[in-house]
């Protein structure tokens, strides 16, 4: 006969453990202690970090597609002026990482000429994964939706991303 098992119930002749629970972590008060002042004082320094990052994405990001229509930016590249414009909002994208903690992401090899990988399909996660392809100034297709995020959108803007309709079914032929 076969009987469900609770969560709690170790499995006979297994010596699995409950993986629902962590009881492997004993702090002492003092420990306890450090990791709440050093949380705390490392709390204000991220935070305005983060702000700063924030700040230069949206300024830089708008300043680089001031004045120019979505169907411009569709049909024609950026201008070398408005280019140089994104180089800022790359460091406040780098400044968001270093905010939560990522120091440095070190490439191995080297970048694919359009020849040898004319495309490259990188499925995300989360909108920080989208940053990171950014960064290496790659094409970014993205949902029509990111584009009228308050930060995000003119940032995604100014580096032309390609935007997605997914309620259109012309919009995914498009791209």
């Amino acid at each position: 006969p076969v009987r469900a098992l609770s969560v709690y119930e170790k499995f006979e002749g297994n010596n699995a453990v409950n993986p629902f629970s962590n009881l492997t972590i004993d702090l002492s008060n003092g420990t306890t202690a450090i990791l709440v002042i050093s949380g705390l004082v490392l709390f204000v320094p991220r935070l305005v970090t983060l702000l700063l990052g924030i700040l230069l994405m949206a300024i830089f990001g708008n300043l680089a597609t001031l004045g120019i229509s979505t169907k411009q930016l569709e049909e024609e590249p950026l201008p070398c002026w408005r280019k140089v414009l994104r180089y800022p909002a790359e460091f406040g994208v780098r400044l968001l990482f270093f905010s939560m903690g990522v120091w440095w992401i070190s490439e191995v090899g080297h970048k694919a000429t359009a020849a040898e990988a004319p495309i490259v399909v990188a499925n995300h996660s989360a909108f920080l994964d989208l940053m990171l392809i950014w960064a290496r100034r790659s094409a970014t297709v993205s949902a029509a939706l990111n584009a009228k995020l308050p930060v995000l959108g003119p940032l995604a803007r100014s580096f032309q991303f390609i935007f997605v309709d997914r309620k259109d079914k012309d919009s995914r032929s498009k791209t």
